[in-house]
């Protein structure tokens, strides 16, 4: 997962774990921006 994207949308640690909401398609996946790819 991008950290742009994570740190756009804001985060929280729970059980260890960090928790995100972030737009998700079923189609396509996660809906994030263009200039978030990081590869």
């Amino acid at each position: 997962m991008q950290v742009k994207t994570v740190t756009r949308h804001g985060y929280r640690i729970k059980g260890g774990y960090v928790w995100c909401k972030i737009p998700y398609s079923c189609e396509t996946g996660l809906e994030t921006e263009a200039g978030d790819d990081e590869f």
